[in-house]
C-alpha cells in the first residue's frame, strides 16, 4: 500500500484567543488556590472519640514538629488540578504562590515545606525517566499498548476517565431524581384497556 504523511500544521492561536487562555488559566488556578487555602485555614470539628476541638493550625504545628508534610490538594469538577497537585505530579511551580496572613504561621510554613526540593513532586516524569532506563528492549509501550506509551499519559487517562465518571454519575442522579414517580394522595385509576393501574394484563 501506499504510505502519505500529514505535513499540514495547525495555525497557531491568534493573539486575541492566546491572552483569552492566558486569563481564563489565571482565573482557574486563582480558584482552585483559593479551595486549597480554605482547606489549609478550615477549623476541625469535634472528634466522635474524644469530643476535643482541634483547629488547623494545631494539627499543622503538630505535622511540622514530627517532620511530616501534608500536601493540600484541590481538583475542580471538570479535572482541574491546583497549583499544589500539579506540583506533586508534574514539577509545575504556582505562577503567584500563596501568602497567609499572620494569625496563620503554621499554614504558612506548611505550604513552605510542600515547595521545597525534598517535598515530593515531579513524580510523573520521574516515572517516566525509570521506565524508559529499565524497560525491556522489546517493550516500546507502556503497559504493552500503542495507546498508553508512557506512566504519565497512562495517569492522564485514568484520571481523565475517572473525573468524567464522577462528572457524569453528579449529572445523571438529579435527572434520575426528577423522573421518579411521585405518589399520588388520590385513589389511582387503571389505564384504558387494563384491569387495575398496576396490571399490564388487558380486560378479558
Amino acid at each position: 500500500g501506499t504510505v502519505r504523511t500529514i505535513d499540514h500544521c495547525p495555525d497557531l492561536p491568534s493573539a486575541s484567543a492566546l491572552e483569552d487562555i492566558s486569563l481564563y488559566t489565571a482565573n482557574a488556578e486563582r480558584c482552585l488556590q483559593t479551595a486549597e487555602k480554605r482547606k489549609l485555614f478550615t477549623t476541625m470539628g469535634n472528634s466522635t472519640v474524644t469530643g476535643n476541638t482541634m483547629t488547623r493550625e494545631d494539627v499543622l504545628h503538630t505535622l511540622s514538629t514530627n517532620a511530616k508534610l501534608l500536601q493540600i490538594w484541590a481538583i475542580c469538577p471538570y479535572g482541574g488540578m491546583g497549583p499544589m497537585l500539579r506540583r506533586f505530579l508534574f514539577g509545575d511551580d504556582p505562577i503567584r504562590p500563596l501568602s497567609f496572613t499572620p494569625n496563620k504561621p503554621h499554614a504558612a510554613t506548611m505550604y513552605l515545606e510542600s515547595l521545597q526540593s525534598s517535598a515530593p513532586h515531579g513524580i510523573l516524569p520521574l516515572a517516566n525517566a525509570s521506565w524508559s532506563s529499565s524497560k525491556p528492549v522489546h517493550q516500546k509501550f507502556y503497559g504493552h499498548s500503542y495507546t498508553v506509551p508512557t506512566p504519565r499519559i497512562n495517569f492522564l487517562q485514568q484520571f481523565g476517565l475517572a473525573c468524567t465518571k464522577a462528572f457524569a454519575i453528579h449529572l445523571r442522579w438529579p435527572t434520575r431524581t426528577q423522573q421518579a414517580p411521585q405518589a399520588s394522595s388520590g385513589t389511582a385509576r387503571a389505564p384504558p384497556g387494563l384491569s387495575s393501574p398496576f396490571s399490564t394484563d388487558p380486560r378479558v
